[in-house]
């Protein structure tokens, strides 16, 4: 499955005020309910892919083939309670898969983030759990706009 810029959805209601706050649309809230969470940078991205089912011992995740040719780079949050590692993979047709960069060490119980450059047409994650089986799993990825 090949997922391409017009399947993203934005992530949430959401609306920027002039000053650079970020509400929720429909509330005026902010969108984590808190009284003010300043954006900086660009605020746009959009959601890739997400998933929180849990991985076997030993066991990967492929997501989405993603068409990111219209993008700068590739965003994301991932968090086990096992130890695992998050690849990076790159292709120009969707078939053949190049490992351009380093992979990460995602530490048991600790969640981090990520940015990847758009290197190729496609971009695709792949999560390989440890020798133990995932009580809890989040990985979500998000395209940059350039």
């Amino acid at each position: 499955m090949t997922v391409h810029a017009s399947d993203f959805q934005p992530i949430g209601e959401r609306k920027i005020r002039d000053d650079g706050y970020i509400i929720n649309e429909a509330n005026g809230l902010n969108m984590d309910g808190s009284k003010n969470i300043k954006i900086t940078g660009d605020p746009r991205r959009l959601l890739a892919f997400t998933t929180t089912t849990p991985l076997v011992a030993n066991g990967s995740y492929y997501s989405p083939t993603i068409d990111g040719i219209a993008y700068g780079a590739f965003t994301g949050t991932v968090y086990s309670n096992v130890a695992g590692t998050l690849y990076f993979e790159h292709s120009d047709d969707g078939l053949n898969w190049n490992r351009m960069s380093d992979s990460i060490t995602v530490v048991a119980g600790e969640g981090q983030g990520f940015t990847e450059p758009i290197y190729s047409q496609y971009i695709r994650l792949v999560y390989t759990n440890g020798a133990t089986a995932q009580a809890s799993f989040i990985l979500n990825g998000y395209m940059k706009p350039e």
